[in-house]
């Protein structure tokens, strides 16, 4: 049952031509999803991302555990740079393991290539995802590309080819804390202020946002980048829960510049319409899972 699950939304997303999509035959399953089509048109901007996402609309369904490997302790040198957009933090092409995804609504492993931010000029907004109309501080992203590819740009337009993982930090007002783990991020700014700047991390740089990445409770759907070339080939897997962080912990990152020396006070993209695709709510079995 997830399994049709799984392929009805994908062949939903993946196969439109503005006025409905192809059938699915009942019989279907993901070897022919895959001789049906193995690229999508990456510019159709028909299936943008970032949307809202209401609690209410969203289907809910089970699935198996979604399970992160060596997230929270990257391997070889990791890098925690400027790329002229935004602050992006990756592991060494040199390390031997990458970390990696798999489980929830994915085929096959997903091979992590690197968490970037987004904020606003303000608190108050910065998020790209919103969920029931509200926005947060700021919004991290896990990048995947399918193991079957070699890097993002091979599995850019493919139709298994991305997966993001979404989640956000929000500035508490009552009794704001420094979120500790966070700082790991934070204090790597100050030299990361001049665009194309780049530094050494810490193996554990990103486990700030381990307690939210939990096996279920989480929304997901078929989307598209955020930035261009705003392909349209990535499941979106978006956490609602969210990380404490201080007002003065994300000031940091609205000091960083990019392209032409310009201060990145904001490098959102505003909400998308949602046009008829479905938001699934994803519980996570109770059954053991085998990574």
């Amino acid at each position: 049952m997830c399994a049709r699950l799984f392929l009805s939304a994908l062949l939903f997303a993946s196969f439109v031509d503005h006025g409905g999509c192809v059938g699915m035959d009942d019989d279907l399953d993901h070897d022919d999803l895959v001789g049906l089509s193995s690229e999508v048109n990456p510019h159709s901007m028909f299936y943008q991302s970032p949307i809202d996402l209401e609690s209410k609309e969203a289907y809910p369904i089970e699935l198996s555990p979604l399970m992160f490997k060596g997230h929270w302790t990257l391997g070889h040198k990791p890098l925690i740079k400027n790329n002229d957009e935004t602050v992006e933090i990756g592991e060494a092409s040199s390390a031997k393991y990458h970390a990696s995804l798999r489980g929830g609504p994915l085929h096959g492993t997903y091979k992590f290539s690197q968490a970037h931010f987004h904020w606003g000029n303000r608190s108050s907004h910065g998020s790209e995802h919103t969920i029931n109309g509200h926005q947060y501080s700021m919004e991290v992203h896990f990048v995947h590309h399918h193991s079957k590819y070699k890097n993002i740009k091979e599995a850019r337009g493919k139709v298994d080819g991305l997966c993001v993982v979404a989640f956000f930090l929000k500035v508490t007002e009552k009794n704001p804390r420094t979120n500790n783990r966070f700082n790991l991020i934070v204090h790597h700014l100050t030299k990361l202020r001049s665009a194309k700047s780049e530094e050494a991390a810490e193996p554990n740089i990103l486990t700030c946002l381990k307690p939210i990445a939990t096996p279920g409770d989480y929304f997901f759907y078929y989307g598209s980048l955020t930035t261009k070339p705003y392909s349209e080939n990535v499941l979106w897997i978006v956490y609602p829960k969210w990380a404490s962080v201080t007002e003065s912990q994300v000031d940091e990152f609205r000091h960083i510049r990019g392209a032409g020396n310009k201060v990145i006070k904001s490098n959102y993209r505003g909400t998308q319409d949602l046009n008829g695709r479905t938001v699934y709510w994803v519980t996570a079995t109770s059954d053991e899972y085998s990574y």
